[in-house]
């Protein structure tokens, strides 16, 4: 785990230097061209002390205001997310205080409020951004309806992220970039809006095309910036797999091992692995669902789980009658209800 955070530390480090040069470059430059076409005057002369303590103002300042919850409400209006309808409500409110009940029970509760949201989307999927929001798509809802077990788990899994600050982390590193960031966003807004108007009012072309072209000079350049950062985001994988088994963990403590892999069962049914070759398997930042039950069935719990479902004859008598071969456990002995299926919520 140390590994992770120590990456974490250089990432955001080499984020935060990487744009701060650039915003220098961008003021010495700028110093340049306003004197030759006369806009500064002498009293307008900056010598380099001069404007790395400029440039290291703004960095901070833009920093600071972006990671407030201004930045939060500037993310939040940038996410393809709307508000809950009164369906979704009293189907996922009651699941919703389920996890969170479990999370003050069994966790230091970090987290008071989680803020739950719904994206219009035929995939299924779910996530997290900013301090206490979660994602559902609506495909999901619509999916996993009838499955709250399935609904609570990945609720679970990500207030883990969110306890853990994983999804935080990306946006210190996004707020490292500073002006350059939030211009080349202002920049892409600007366009967007100037074109969308010209197509309405064809003679505003005149100032769209231009406004077009100085966010497509900017989005390069800040490319450009970004390659050092982005050599190292490609490692990222490798890490986000120990964020997404932590994750997992954190959800089987809160909420039971039971429903975590009724959770990743479901979800397996899904998956796809097409890629070739290992390198590319690799760049997948979730690990296959079959090697999260692994981690699931190494849990504490699971060995709790099996002792009672053993000692449950009704269930017993339900293995014995689906189950077509025993199959030995990875590492305990115990033996694993193993379906074509893949569902083992009926019998655990």
């Amino acid at each position: 785990m140390i590994w992770l955070y120590l990456y974490r530390m250089v990432l955001f480090m080499v984020s935060g230097v990487s744009h701060y040069a650039a915003l220098y470059v961008l003021l010495w430059f700028g110093q340049i061209y306003g004197r030759n076409e006369g806009l500064l005057t002498g009293d307008y002369v900056y010598n380099h002390v001069d404007l790395a303590v400029m440039g290291a103002g703004i960095q901070g300042l833009v920093f600071l205001m972006m990671i407030s919850p201004l930045g939060g409400l500037f993310q939040s209006a940038s996410m393809p997310v709307r508000r809950m309808s009164k369906r979704e409500v009293e189907v996922l409110e009651p699941l919703l205080k389920e996890v969170l009940d479990g999370y003050g029970d069994k966790k230091k509760q970090r987290i008071k409020r989680i803020n739950l949201r719904i994206q219009d989307d035929t995939d299924s999927n779910a996530y997290a951004f900013g301090k206490n929001t979660i994602v559902l798509t609506s495909g999901f809802f619509r999916e996993y309806r009838p499955r709250p077990d399935v609904i609570k788990g990945v609720m679970a899994h990500e207030l883990g992220h969110l306890h853990h600050k994983d999804l935080r982390y990306w946006q210190y590193v996004a707020s490292a970039g500073g002006v350059l960031t939030l211009v080349h966003a202002v920049l892409a807004l600007i366009s967007a809006m100037t074109m969308g108007v010209a197509g309405v009012f064809l003679p505003l072309l005149i100032v769209a095309v231009p406004v077009m072209m100085v966010q497509l000079a900017m989005s390069a350049f800040v490319y450009v910036v970004r390659l050092p950062e982005s050599a190292l985001m490609a490692m990222s994988v490798f890490f986000s797999r120990t964020e997404e088994y932590r994750a997992d963990k954190f959800a089987a403590d809160i909420i039971g091992v039971k429903g975590m892999i009724s959770f990743l069962e479901s979800i397996k049914r899904g998956e796809s692995f097409t890629e070739v070759g290992f390198l590319t398997m690799k760049r997948r930042s979730h690990p296959p669902s079959e090697l999260r039950l692994e981690k699931l069935f190494e849990h504490p719990g699971y060995e709790d789980l099996v002792r009672e479902r053993r000692t449950n004859p009704v269930m017993e008598q339900a293995i014995k009658r689906e189950r077509p071969k025993k199959k030995r456990s990875f590492s305990k002995g115990l033996y694993q209800p193993y379906h074509e299926e893949g569902d083992l919520t009926p019998y655990i």
